[in-house]
Parts: C-alpha cells; structure tokens; sequence
C-alpha cells in the first residue's frame, strides 16, 4: 500500500435493525493525515457507522477496509472481529513515554 492510500475505506455500508434502515448505502475514504467529521441530525446514522468501523456494530452490507484490509464485506462474508480488526489500526508502536 503506498503511503496516499486511503487508511480507511467504507463502501456501499448499510446497517438495518429488523425493518429499520440506520445507515443506508453510505460510502467515503478518509487518507493519511485526513480528518473527518460526520455531520447531521440526531438519528441520522453517525454513531452506528462509526461503530460498524470499529467492529462493535455487524453491518447488514458494505465494505470496510482499514489500512487496506478487508475487515467487513457482505459481499464475500467477510467479518473480522472487532478484537482481531482493532490492531490493524495501529500502523506505528505507541510513542515512548506514552501509555
């Protein structure tokens, strides 16, 4: 992966409970260095999209793709747990002195 490439890719995600839709085919890639705010109403879906990033929420469909691994697909059922993804969001070692 060149160092341009999005860190974090999320296609076509969509999340439903029972016959609600809370997210809706909603896709975008945020780059090194890139950051990012959700902005809309309350209920409109930006806490459960976040939570489908980090694993703590199962899409219904999509792609999520951290650092270019796949990490979430309906397609190709693909769904890493949120225990084994969260280390691939860390590329570099914590910076010492840090905890």
């Amino acid at each position: 992966m060149s160092d341009k490439s999005p860190r974090i890719e999320v296609e076509d995600l969509v999340v439903r409970y029972g016959d609600v839709t809370a997210v809706d085919r909603v896709s975008f890639n945020i780059g090194p260095g890139e950051l990012v705010t959700l902005l809309g109403p309350s209920g409109c879906g930006k806490t459960t999209t976040l939570r489908g990033i980090a694993g703590l929420e199962t899409p219904t469909d999509g792609t999520i793709r951290l650092n270019g691994q796949t990490v979430f697909s309906g397609r190709d059922r693909i769904n890493i747990p949120a225990e084994s993804a969260a280390c691939r969001w860390c590329s570099s070692p914590t910076p010492s002195g840090r905890t």
